[in-house]
């Protein structure tokens, strides 16, 4: 189901407070859903885009025409290093496009995203508030200006409606199957809604080799990974590391949503600019902008205890090593 960027900030606020994790999953269910009403523009599905699947690679990181995706000395990606050194995404998401074999659909249409309807409404909401602050305290807090200006900035060339227009465009381009980054996250998909376990393995193998952090974080992958081959109803659980976590247990379930968060940010700090950190600090006061700092803060006013966030931390940390050793063992079911 999609949500406007109101009902998720308020759907956000509530779970954050019954539960602690719940936002961070409900803003993944749908990485570019619907955005909000805007009066300059029609509606856009921004639902991700069904690509062509290509035929899995054998290199980690080599796309399906056979150009492989340019790492650099950190690991990260040129790509997704241009992503976060942008000071124009509009420039770079056109850039971007070009450059499909490095996964240039995929962090053009993150730009084109971010820029689009749903960040307008965040801005919109933002300033608002921050009105409001400067009215009754005569001060704002600082932090929530410079990551307001920040986004402002980077979007600032877009037109009315160009963003939502340009991520249109790039999700029917994409259809082509030449993005490795989509076509890895379009197998894991399939792959997890189906009976075939080597499947599910291939896909993870492929997923894991990207080590790209916003991929991972995109439709709750790890989660499904994790999820297949669970029994249903009561007895469901996810696995990692050979250990069952119940669903069924708040607190078990809760530390392992947040190592799942906290381990895709230590592959890649382009997750730090999710929509669920940006709507939460600019929409409300005790900003946190870093992933921790954030998922501790609401894990704590929810009634998480300090003891419970330190676990998810030793898990998140195992995590990020399953994932920089490929460790397929550790997120799919021996079964």
């Amino acid at each position: 189901m999609a949500y406007s960027i109101s009902a998720k900030i308020a759907i956000a606020a509530a779970a954050l407070v019954a539960a602690g994790f719940g936002a961070a999953q409900l803003w993944r269910s749908s990485p570019h859903s619907a955005s909000a009403p805007s009066k300059s523009t029609a509606s856009v599905d921004h639902s991700s885009p069904e690509v062509a699947a290509p035929t899995r690679p054998d290199a980690s990181r080599t796309s399906a025409s056979g150009n492989e995706v340019r790492v650099l000395p950190s690991g990260v990606s040129k790509m997704q290093a241009d992503f976060e050194s942008a000071t124009d995404w509009r420039a770079f998401a056109f850039a971007a496009r070009s450059r499909p074999a490095e996964g240039g659909y995929f962090y053009a249409m993150r730009a084109a995203d971010l820029c689009g309807r749903d960040m307008a409404a965040l801005q919109e909401i933002g300033r608002d508030n921050l009105s409001r602050e400067i009215s009754s305290t005569s001060t704002a807090e600082g932090k929530r200006l410079q990551l307001l200006d920040k986004f402002e900035a980077r979007c600032a060339s877009f037109s009315p409606g160009e963003a939502s227009a340009l991520y249109k465009e790039v999700r029917e381009q994409a259809r082509d199957g030449r993005d490795p980054l989509l076509g890895a996250r379009q197998h894991v998909l399939a792959a997890t809604k189906g009976i075939d376990v080597a499947a599910v393995k291939a896909a993870a193998s492929e997923v894991l080799g990207l080590r790209d952090g916003a991929v991972l974080s995109q439709d709750q992958l790890l989660v499904r990974l994790m999820s297949y081959g669970s029994k249903k109803g009561a007895e469901a659980s996810y696995w990692f590391a050979g250990q069952e976590y119940a669903q069924s247990n708040p607190t078990r379930s809760a530390e392992l949503m947040m190592a799942v968060e906290l381990a895709a940010c230590q592959v890649s700090s382009a997750c730090g600019l999710n929509e669920q950190i940006v709507a939460t600090c600019i929409t409300n006061t005790g900003c946190q902008v870093e992933p921790a700092k954030y998922l501790k803060s609401a894990y704590l006013v929810g009634g998480g205890t300090e003891e419970s966030f330190n676990r998810a931390l030793t898990l998140a940390g195992q995590m990020h090593a399953a994932i920089a050793g490929r460790s397929v063992e550790s997120f799919v079911r021996a079964n």
